[in-house]
């Protein structure tokens, strides 16, 4: 029986015309997958998951059309799918041992953090009134960007600015603390 005949048969209901389309094209679809794959493991997955694509819009092929062109571009398409699924998996991978890395390493300076943390507050005590209110606002009053110009009559870039600038003399202020702290050990 004729390629075309077959489809035609398949799109109305005959499971036994698409089992002898299988029969034709497997192999071809196999070979196609195995050149293009990175890991062999994947091409029987995918050839097989092209099949059961293929049957289930059987209906939106044109059946006087080249039939192995559909199916490669299908199996292409779910190839590419498994390739970046495999990429998302690894790169998460690498970000959770980065993560748990960081976690120990956390673990390993929850000391120094308490250190840092009694260095910020003796430094924000010695900002001028303003700054400190500007600061504290932000932060313990965990107010916006847009309440805080409000509430000042200032600019949202002016409360911006303001703020980077006492962060950055804040962290001068921790960094020289924690200069000093260590020269003296």
């Amino acid at each position: 029986m004729d390629e075309t005949r077959l489809i035609i048969e398949t799109q109305e209901g005959s499971i036994e015309a698409y089992e002898e389309l299988m029969h034709i094209y497997m192999h071809r679809i196999r070979a196609f997958l195995a050149m293009r794959a990175p890991v062999p493991s994947i091409i029987d997955q995918i050839a097989n998951d092209t099949f059961i694509y293929a049957y289930n819009h059987i209906d939106e092929f044109e059946a006087d059309t080249y039939f192995f062109r559909w199916l490669t571009a299908i199996a292409r398409n779910l190839l590419r799918a498994e390739v970046q699924r495999f990429a998302r998996v690894q790169s998460n991978k690498d970000r959770y041992a980065i993560h748990l890395q960081s976690m120990n390493e956390l673990d390993e300076t929850e000391d120094e953090a308490e250190v840092y943390v009694d260095h910020l507050k003796v430094c924000v005590q010695n900002l001028p009134k303003n700054q400190k209110d500007l600061i504290q606002m932000k932060y313990h009053g965990k107010l916006s960007t847009n309440d805080l110009a409000d509430s000042w009559n200032k600019s949202t870039a002016w409360v911006r600015t303001t703020i980077f600038r006492i962060r950055k003399e804040l962290k001068k202020c921790i960094e020289a603390k924690v200069a000093v702290e260590s020269n003296e050990y």
